[in-house]
């Protein structure tokens, strides 16, 4: 009986541990599970800076990212996500601290421009492999504020963590309709 309880502890600590999945290389549609929107770069900007924010699903290349598996001896394994229309890089806007923006930026090799995808029951947390900092949605759990288009991400671990489903790019395969299916593995 007394190891009944001791099961159930584990069973929890076991489902609540990233699973050991890796995303594949490929080109993805990133969905926010928590508000249905998706990963864009605001106004389909080109330029360094520009923010990554939260839209409804267009299907156009800002709203489109090569994800990329790298992995070496000091990080393990590791992505590169580079939004299509621009072929710039998620970043950290400068040091990856609570409240850093994540922006595109040209490639500067540098560790704010890698992230960890590690997956969940609920879905994939991206962290930045400097701290290990996740990202999250500008407003997300307020009370007051529901996130909207335009809504951006910063660092915050501070919070609960925030989901995405990562859709793979299956655009004019056919036709100009939207057909993600989404990655199992």
């Amino acid at each position: 009986m007394k190891s009944q309880p001791l099961a159930l502890l584990l069973l929890l600590i076991c489902s609540l541990q990233a699973v050991s999945q890796q995303l594949e290389t490929g080109q993805y549609y990133i969905k926010v599970n928590a508000t249905g929107k998706y990963l864009s770069i605001d106004n389909m900007s080109q330029d360094n800076q520009a923010r990554l924010v939260q839209w409804d699903f267009t299907s156009k290349p800002n709203q489109q990212f090569t994800v990329r598996r790298m992995s070496d001896m000091r990080l393990g394994v590791y992505y590169l996500i580079q939004p299509v229309h621009s072929g710039k890089y998620l970043s950290t806007e400068g040091k990856t601290e609570r409240g850093a923006k994540i922006i595109q930026f040209d490639w500067v090799n540098q560790d704010n421009q890698r992230w960890y995808l590690d997956s969940y029951k609920n879905g994939w947390q991206i962290k930045s492999v400097e701290k290990q900092s996740r990202i999250y949605l500008s407003g997300y759990g307020a009370s007051t504020y529901t996130p909207e288009n335009g809504s951006y991400f910063f660092i915050n671990n501070d919070a609960l963590p925030m989901y995405f489903e990562f859709k793979k790019d299956e655009i004019g395969k056919d036709s100009d309709r939207f057909k993600a299916k989404r990655v199992t593995f």
